[in-house]
């Protein structure tokens, strides 16, 4: 658990995080020895690696359409464009 340094209020701060990192809980596990902790240790490290893959499977999809809006964003205007120009002639 990592606490930052206050501003004048000594070396720590008086207030605890409200979250975890993963680097805490490793710390956590060495220092709880019980079969239950273990347990518990090793499902949250698997969150967290899970929640890591998923991370990164949306930055994947969302370079890819980003990708797919350059390549055809000018087909896109043209055909707004139209559309704009059949609406205003009505």
């Amino acid at each position: 658990m990592t606490l930052e340094k206050g501003k004048g209020e000594g070396r720590y701060s008086k207030y605890f995080p409200y979250a975890f990192i993963e680097q805490d809980v490793s710390m956590l596990s060495t220092e709880l020895n019980s079969e239950k902790a273990i347990e518990v240790n090793i499902a949250i490290i698997r969150t967290f690696i899970l929640i890591r893959q998923q991370i990164t499977g949306f930055e994947e999809l969302s370079k890819k359409i980003k990708q797919v809006e350059k390549k055809y964003n000018k087909n896109f205007k043209e055909v707004l464009a139209a559309l704009d120009f059949l609406k205003a002639k009505k």
